[in-house]
């Protein structure tokens, strides 16, 4: 039987002036992503808060203590700094017990993150130390064995960055496509607020709740750059679920906080179901009888799009950025034949279902690597 201590330590360095030693990035809870041990983004150093004072460098691996149920952990491959509430590890050298580049591995097990919330304390934002996380413990196969488990493992983790590489290009192609698209056929514009049933609705950010109950709020994670995709949800207490803000198929959500890369970022929400809310960080529109929501949603995914919404944003450096209802109604929005639209709208349609098949083969990537690790593990 080995214990976590055994084979990992937790990195003191703290950094109360980065920018003095050109340091260019921070981690964030929201950089981190479930079940992936690499960043999938860097988050400029001006947008640290005021505890980031957790110095890490290129493959420490991090891990976050909040809500350990969210399973974040990863390795990143640059320099930077993190919040109080990030864990900054090292392998310890010369280990008789764990292979050098294993430990990353070992805290992505099911077993380690069912061990986290076992030892977690807090009811309405949990969270663990590493005191209690030390102690761990699991039973490695022998060294050959894991040798063996390294190389798989490690091959499988090289083929995620690439599906990743791929998404991305095809994100690049989309917007590549799409601001060509308006750029020549967008000739008259009309306000948003033509086109729109109302003012946009607010949503409702009630706490989330360490434990499933059956009733959801959205994640803001779920409106993504190629429109809605489904992420993991955050259960709430049934009492807190308010049926007035419960989603439908077809309902146009868009968020109105976040930071300045990803604030106006919408989606069509696509599930037959009745559980689920939307946050405060997002509003859902209502648009009159005959628009075409999809062409809308494509424009505002635009590069055009994005930089109308942009100009709109506003908060403190560091903080989310917000747009108000009035601005957003004051957006124009192009008038464009309707075949047009729908033959421009089939070429994006077709693009994001490349992107859906690719995020399928990471997903099975991902199970692919839980299985393996649950034999290092034992």
């Amino acid at each position: 039987m080995v214990k976590l201590k055994d084979v990992l330590f937790e990195q003191p360095r703290k950094n109360f002036n980065p920018e003095s030693e050109n340091i260019e990035f921070c981690v964030r809870d929201e950089d981190f992503d479930t079940d992936y041990l690499f960043f999938r983004r860097k988050t400029p150093l001006h947008e640290a808060g005021p505890t980031f004072h957790r110095h890490f460098k290129p493959y420490e691996i991090l891990y976050m203590t909040r809500n350990p149920r969210l399973r974040k952990v990863a390795q990143p491959d640059f320099e930077g700094v993190a919040a109080n509430t990030t864990l900054v590890l090292n392998e310890i050298k010369n280990s008789e017990t764990l292979i050098p580049g294993m430990a990353k591995y070992v805290l992505s097990s099911n077993k380690f993150h069912e061990y986290a919330k076992s030892v977690q304390v807090g009811s309405t934002n949990p969270f663990t130390k590493w005191r209690d996380l030390k102690e761990f413990e699991f039973i490695p196969p022998n060294e050959t064995r894991q040798r063996e488990l390294l190389i798989l493992l490690n091959k499988i983790e090289d083929n995620l960055k690439n599906l990743e590489y791929f998404t991305d290009s095809l994100n690049i192609l989309e917007r590549k496509i799409s601001y060509d698209f308006f750029s020549s056929n967008a000739k008259s514009f009309v306000k948003m607020s033509s086109i729109l049933e109302g003012v946009p609705e607010s949503g409702y950010s009630p706490n989330e709740h360490w434990e499933d109950t059956k009733k959801y709020v959205l994640n803001l994670s779920c409106l993504t750059k190629s429109g809605y995709k489904f992420s993991k949800l955050k259960p709430i207490l049934e009492a807190d679920f308010s049926a007035g803000k419960a989603l439908s198929k077809g309902d146009f959500l868009i968020s109105r906080a976040n930071t300045f890369e990803l604030v106006g970022l919408c989606g069509i929400f696509d599930l037959a179901r009745n559980d689920i809310i939307f946050p405060d960080t997002m509003w859902r529109l209502n648009f009159k009888q005959g628009v075409d929501k999809e062409l809308i949603l494509n424009f505002l995914l635009s590069p055009q799009g994005r930089l109308s919404i942009q100009k709109l944003a506003a908060g403190t450096s560091g903080s989310m950025k917000k747009i108000n209802k009035a601005g957003f109604a004051s957006i124009m929005v192009p008038k464009i034949d309707t075949s047009i639209g729908k033959a421009y709208c089939k070429v994006v349609s077709n693009l994001r279902l490349s992107h859906e098949e690719s995020c399928s083969k990471k997903d099975r990537l991902i199970q692919l690597r839980k299985s393996v690790v649950e034999e290092l593990v034992g």
